[in-house]
């Protein structure tokens, strides 16, 4: 039996990361390849989506991976979903060790703004040990 490449798909609503899943999706349908849809909720923000429970309020996540849902079911992917708290590029970094590589939305620039790359992904490309595909 072959071993299927693991990928983790980095998600956070936006339109660049949507992108990044529409072409995971499309890749992981012609190639054995499991995906673990990440998104991560900034510490600051899951305090202010605290409820009366403590709990992170489901319905504000699953709207931020719900594109990336549909499109890796539409594709009928292998997939499963990790929602962690904390800094993202953080949780991304230590979380990568355990993959074959990373897909994540960026949002192309000119010269000058590409010089200060969006934070997290900046520090996802410097600090991760492993492949980072950026979908602009």
């Amino acid at each position: 039996m072959e071993n299927k490449m693991l990928m983790l798909l980095c998600v956070d609503g936006s339109e660049n990361s949507n992108r990044a899943a529409s072409y995971l999706a499309r890749l992981a349908a012609c190639s054995n390849i499991k995906v673990t849809l990440l998104h991560v909720v900034p510490e600051k923000k899951a305090i202010e989506h605290l409820d009366d429970n403590q709990e992170i309020r489901r319905s504000a996540i699953e709207h931020r991976i719900e594109f990336a849902v549909n499109a890796l079911n539409d594709a009928s992917v292998d997939y499963i979903e990790s929602i962690q708290i904390g800094d993202p590029d953080e949780v991304i970094v230590e979380m990568s060790n355990k993959y074959d590589g990373i897909v994540m939305g960026y949002k192309g620039h000119g010269v000058i703004e590409t010089l200060f790359m969006g934070s997290v992904t900046e520090k996802v490309m410097k600090e991760a040990k492993k492949p980072v595909i950026l979908v602009p």
